[in-house]
């Protein structure tokens, strides 16, 4: 019988330990969340704010050609930065999504670490491609 109820307990101590990281997770996930939107928002003004800063004390002093191109590649580098943000937002969605999904799905707390576990390793193939 010992073995049983050291058994039972080891299970209740797992099934808590379990638990207690789901509820760790998703608070992580969640200030991973708010963290990547922050630091997006302030490099996308920071980058574009100095930008316009030398290009409001400099227009004056360039030539004609040159104010046209900075113009034009300016506007490339926004569009391109625009496309970037759009698909590193829907990468990051479909991640929620996920997360979401084994919030949903998983009652049990083991079970719900091991989709975790998946989850997290999908989430890791999705950003080395958004890194490369």
């Amino acid at each position: 019988m010992l073995p049983t109820t050291n058994m039972q307990e080891s299970a209740a101590a797992q099934q808590q330990r379990a638990r207690e990281n789901m509820q760790k997770l998703i608070l992580i996930n969640g200030e991973i969340f708010e963290k990547a939107a922050a630091y997006d928002n302030v490099i996308m003004i920071g980058g574009f704010a100095a930008f316009y800063a030398t290009w409001s004390g400099a227009v004056s002093l360039l030539e004609r050609w040159a104010v046209l191109w900075s113009g034009a590649l300016i506007s490339v580098s926004l569009t391109l930065y625009i496309c970037w943000h759009i698909y590193s937002m829907v990468v990051r969605q479909i991640g929620q999504r996920r997360f979401a999904t084994v919030i949903q799905t998983s009652t049990d707390p083991i079970a719900f670490e091991a989709a975790w576990q998946k989850a997290e390793l999908q989430l890791r193939k999705d950003n080395a491609v958004m890194l490369s």
